[in-house]
């Protein structure tokens, strides 16, 4: 890519530091596990609000956070998956936007995905599924103009497996939420009603 001016990008490059734990439960297809993180990014390229397709540099950023996530056997042919992630962003060297967060970087997001398997019976190989997902707030710029909303979707599933053959039915934001899931110009979502 270029910048506004039409000089190449620099390279992007970064470092990560990330420790980690996987439990598996005993006598359980269930298992735990949990991340701690810390990751630095120099070049990073954005979208310039000013010049169509060319980009803008940020000196530098910095993103830590934790990332917990399981997968559970339950009783009565249950099993669930589940996942949260914290993320603290920040632009750390930038002449403009120093100390703001990293655009498109919710804080919080979590997901949780419930499925029963019809076992034993005429419906074997069966299987239907719900979830949900949350996105928090987080914002479409460097400068942190304009900050989109959380928002939370529901989906679900219907899913026949038996032996090599499998097949599914799925269904995403089931409840038609209207929502912003990407803005790339944050003076014009400001004038949108």
């Amino acid at each position: 890519g270029v910048d506004e001016s039409g000089n190449p990008l620099k390279t992007e490059t970064g470092r990560q530091y990330e420790i980690g734990l996987h439990y598996d439960l005993p006598n359980s297809d269930s298992m735990l596990s949990i991340a701690l993180f810390d990751i630095e990014k120099n070049n990073i390229a954005t979208s310039s609000l000013s010049v169509p397709g060319a980009f803008v540099q940020t000196g530098q950023a910095r993103s830590r956070g934790i990332e917990i996530g399981g997968q559970w056997e339950l009783p009565g042919n249950f099993s669930a998956i589940t996942s949260y992630t914290y993320l603290d962003t920040e632009i750390t060297e930038d002449p403009l936007n120093k100390g703001n967060e990293l655009p498109f970087a919710p804080r919080n997001m979590a997901s949780a995905w419930l499925k029963y398997d019809f076992i034993g019976n005429v419906l074997e190989g069966l299987s239907v599924a719900g979830g949900v997902r949350y996105i928090g707030e987080r914002y479409s710029d460097n400068a942190n103009i304009y900050k989109m909303d959380a928002y939370t979707l529901f989906d679900a599933a219907l899913i026949y497996q038996k032996n090599d053959f499998k097949a599914a039915l799925t269904a995403r934001n089931l409840f038609d939420t209207d929502y912003v899931s990407y803005c790339a110009n944050s003076f014009l979502a400001t004038q949108a009603p």
